[in-house]
């Protein structure tokens, strides 16, 4: 019996606590313009997940969790899922492309993933956290449309 406590004590003290991020992401549209973002996929609009965003609103496009520790911009939305490029609609009228890969024509307002105005690049993000605890940080990824935009597309 006094051995199965060791036992059962050592196997506790050597257990590790996991770490873990918990991610969120946020577009703001920080315009005076009304915006639609348009996924695309396969040459088809992803329409289940179109986004509308009125003029100075604030959606939250991700809420993840990922083991370990992060210290830059992730996380996971469903707004990416099957699309291989964005197309941004301002006010039914201007749109801009945001590709995740360089196709072998492009529309002629774009911006390259290697971009920091493309909204599929991580990079793009605003990148902000907090640690809860040793074992435990939350991070904010936050991407704003800004009226420069709108002019790149109009």
């Amino acid at each position: 019996m006094k051995h199965l406590f060791w036992l059962l004590l050592i196997s506790i003290s050597s257990c590790t606590k996991g770490k873990t991020t918990y991610s969120r992401a946020y577009w703001i549209n920080a315009t005076s313009h009304h915006i639609e973002v348009r996924p695309i996929g396969k040459g088809i609009v992803i329409s289940q997940n179109v986004v509308r965003l009125l003029p100075g609103s604030k959606l939250e496009i991700a809420a993840s969790s990922f083991r370990d520790i992060v210290n830059r911009p992730m996380f996971d939305s469903r707004y990416f899922e099957g699309a291989d490029s964005l197309i941004v609609v301002y006010d039914s009228l201007y749109t801009i492309t945001h590709y995740a890969n360089t196709p072998i024509a492009l529309s002629p307002k774009h911006y390259l993933f290697s971009s920091t105005r493309n909204i599929g690049n991580p990079n793009s993000y605003k990148f902000e956290f907090q640690d809860k605890s040793k074992h435990k940080r939350e991070t904010f990824n936050t991407f704003t449309f800004t009226e420069q935009d709108y002019l790149d597309a109009k």
